[in-house]
């Protein structure tokens, strides 16, 4: 999880309106998991498809591929017309990686999730959220702030979905403080993701419980 910045301007968000979808992605996928220990990749994968999605009157199927994307890409987000579906696709060796239970590849499929959920409507009028021009930008100064970036809030969204606030604040009651350490081993998640989760849970707590 990372706040650089590197992809496109959509609307702004808030980490409470981000928090939102998080959990009611959270109460559509995973509905018995606690939100305390850590989400299974391939369970949440192969179960993309009892996702719904809605966007402005329409509603639509999500479903799940794995296939060869072009170098760089580890999984993407598109909207088939035809289909009238939005599918997540993950490259083969993401998804064998996946299997494996890496957290690289569980934050990647949280990331297009958050894609999916965040970002429906522009994957509607773009067919997919170009990531191969975002990769090129990395590094880059954006021209739009942190909360307009679709990739920042990507980002946002999977943190969010992995480490739900509410999980963070019920292990703080049961455990006393939290360390990123701790966040790595309990959600299976880098510990750069940890710790950003964590500085903005600490700054942010009563924003991101407000329901």
């Amino acid at each position: 999880m990372s706040d650089r910045r590197h992809g496109f301007r959509d609307q702004p968000l808030s980490y409470r309106v981000i928090e939102r979808f998080a959990l009611r992605a959270r109460s559509a996928l995973l509905q018995d998991r606690p939100l305390t220990v850590a989400v299974s990749g391939i369970d949440l994968f192969e179960g993309l498809d009892d996702l719904e999605i809605q966007v402005d009157n329409k509603i639509l199927q999500v479903n799940y591929a794995v296939n060869y994307l072009p170098t760089g890409i580890e999984g993407m987000s598109t909207y088939d017309p035809d289909r009238d579906e939005i599918l997540v696709t993950l490259d083969h060796a993401t998804y064998l990686s996946l299997v494996e239970g890496t957290p690289r590849a569980l934050f990647c499929l949280c990331h297009e999730l958050g894609h999916v959920c965040v970002h429906s409507l522009k994957l509607l009028e773009m067919s997919s959220i170009p990531h191969e021009v975002a990769s090129l930008n990395r590094g880059e100064i954006s021209a739009h702030r942190a909360f307009e970036d679709t990739e920042w809030q990507a980002n946002a969204f999977a943190g969010a979905f992995l480490m739900p606030a509410a999980g963070l604040a019920e292990l703080e009651r049961d455990r006393g403080v939290l360390t990123p350490q701790e966040l790595t081993r309990r959600f299976n998640v880098s510990f750069d993701a940890a710790r950003i989760r964590l500085d903005s849970f600490r700054v942010r707590r009563s924003e991101l419980l407000q329901r």
